[in-house]
């Protein structure tokens, strides 16, 4: 047998919200708000973008970057609990070919201030992609949380 040796990473971003659970719930899960903070980067221009935030729900996002790739965010809900926790497995795709599959907890935990945003993910990168650390991918989702932060800071 041959081939690349996976090496699965994990990794956990906190941030903490001023906002309550089910603001920043509401925020994670509603398709005209999410669609203002989980984006691409400067020049992305959005194609597709589906969103059923339900256990068994399945979300899409795709989008061109300025160089002409394309990026695809396929996930499927294992698990929502309003304002408490959704579980969401998920494939990155970049023209058309799957990087990555992961697996990502988001907990919406009460805490002084307001919302303390748990979220850790388990990443597995295939097809020649390579994320050591995950840090390529923390980096991108700490990116939608700060986002996040400005969007309910509005």
């Amino acid at each position: 047998m041959t081939g690349t040796i996976l090496a699965p990473d994990t990794f956990t971003i906190e941030r903490t919200y001023d906002a309550s659970p089910e603001r920043v719930f509401h925020a994670w899960t509603d398709a005209a708000a999410r669609a203002t903070w989980f984006i691409g980067p400067e020049g992305w221009k959005a194609k597709v973008r589906e969103n059923d935030p339900r256990t068994g729900g399945h979300d899409v996002v795709s989008g061109i970057f300025p160089d002409g790739s394309e990026v695809k965010y396929d996930a499927r809900h294992e698990e929502v609990v309003p304002n408490e926790r959704m579980i969401t497995s998920y494939h990155m795709y970049i023209d058309n070919v799957r990087i990555s599959v992961s697996l990502s907890t988001v907990q919406f935990v009460p805490a002084d201030s307001g919302t303390r945003l748990v979220l850790t993910e388990h990443l597995v990168c295939m097809n020649g992609f390579e994320d050591p650390d995950g840090r390529d991918r923390s980096h991108g989702i700490g990116l939608h949380l700060d986002r996040l932060a400005t969007y309910l800071a509005a």
